[in-house]
């Protein structure tokens, strides 16, 4: 009876330190189921990167597109004057050299205008010189800047750049002569078929002219003016 209750008494130490040397052991899975995890993470992190940079150029290039198509559709809507081809032109009056175009002008400020149609004159009297364009309704607008030359600036006369639709006025600009300052101008041209310039001069004929002249096309699908 003594030896059972001894063996008995063996087991439960056997068993207890059995129990006790599992509790022990580290947990294996646990560490080598998070390095994957980890990666796991890292690729998910490195693919919402790529995600991000791709979001980001594909946003610059549609920039880039829609620059280039403003780009592209403000050169479609209009034409400079002087890409324009006239059919008419006349000058009454004055001696000097007829309308031309010049790249660059010095004007009156000291400051250069470019793409300029300029009347040279000389001498003292009336002037009148003028060209005629077809426009045949396909312009809404025509807007651009009036100056007088540099060497022209000390001139006390009275001069005017005219614009005329279909025979009627349209816009006069105000008196060049010494101390004028550029002047813009922006006039409605809806339905001209005629489009007509002319640089008048009245006494003293100084040089002067205009620079950057657009002309605005017609939008045909809708019949209003494209700019707008």
């Amino acid at each position: 009876m003594k030896i059972v209750v001894l063996l008995i008494l063996i087991l439960g130490v056997l068993t207890s330190c059995s129990n006790s040397g599992l509790a022990d052991v580290p947990d294996e899975s646990a560490k080598t189921e998070n390095p994957v995890i980890q990666q796991q993470d890292d690729k998910t992190e490195d693919i919402v990167d790529l995600d991000e940079t791709a979001t980001t150029s594909e946003d610059a290039a549609n920039l880039d597109e829609t620059a280039t198509t403003s780009e592209k559709t403000i050169s479609e809507k209009t034409i400079r004057l002087t890409n324009l081809e006239y059919y008419a032109s006349s000058r009454f009056g004055a001696e000097g050299k007829a309308l031309r175009y010049s790249e660059s002008v010095r004007i009156n400020t000291g400051d250069y205008l470019s793409d300029c149609i300029l009347v040279k004159t000389k001498g003292y009297g009336k002037a009148l010189h003028t060209r005629d364009y077809l426009l045949d309704g396909q312009y809404s607008e025509i807007n651009g800047t009036v100056f007088l030359e540099y060497d022209s600036r000390s001139i006390v006369g009275e001069s005017y750049f005219i614009i005329w639709g279909d025979n009627a006025l349209l816009y006069t600009s105000d008196n060049i002569t010494s101390g004028f300052l550029p002047q813009s101008f922006e006039i409605p041209l809806n339905g001209v078929i005629v489009l007509r310039i002319g640089f008048e001069n009245i006494s003293y004929l100084p040089s002067f002219g205009i620079s950057n002249v657009r002309l605005f096309r017609v939008d045909e699908s809708y019949g209003q003016p494209m700019g707008n």
